[in-house]
């Protein structure tokens, strides 16, 4: 089965799951407890970010659930880190031009600001994310691992 590590076990995805579904069974339109899908990322073991969809199937007179584990895309994962290292709206939306590969000109006449305002969010995102460089920001964001 694909969503399992070397020894067949499911331990984080596992959890996730539970969780997941839980969710799925609590909420729903008109009281139904019905709700069409949920997501979950998580880190495997081996560091990489996987995206754990669960969703109700209908039908049948058991309650049945459909799970798919899949790598999690760069595009959702950039804004998952840039929310989880604590990034503010004004340095997410200008990492997220630098990551885009935008100089800092590009990203001036894209959010109308200054060139000091882009290099001060920039600063911020490179103390914490632990980096020094663009370069160093992208390759931590794109990768999902700390640089």
């Amino acid at each position: 089965m694909a969503g399992r590590d070397r020894r067949g076990r499911l331990a984080e995805r596992q959890r996730a799951a539970d969780g997941c579904l839980r969710r799925g069974h609590a909420a729903g339109p008109a009281g139904t407890g019905a709700r069409l899908a949920d997501t979950v990322r998580l880190r495997g073991r081996a560091g990489q970010w996987l995206s754990l969809h669960a969703s109700r199937l209908g039908g049948g007179p058991a309650p049945q659930i459909g799970i798919v584990i899949e790598p999690t895309p760069a595009a959702q994962l950039s804004s998952l880190l840039l929310s989880a290292y604590g990034l503010t709206g004004a340095q997410s939306r200008v990492a997220a031009l630098v990551i885009r590969g935008h100089s800092t000109r590009q990203i001036v006449e894209e959010l109308h600001i200054s060139a000091n305002t882009v290099q001060e969010h920039l600063t911020a995102a490179f103390d914490k994310f632990g980096v020094r460089s663009r370069r160093e920001l992208v390759a931590t964001i794109l990768t999902g691992r700390p640089g």
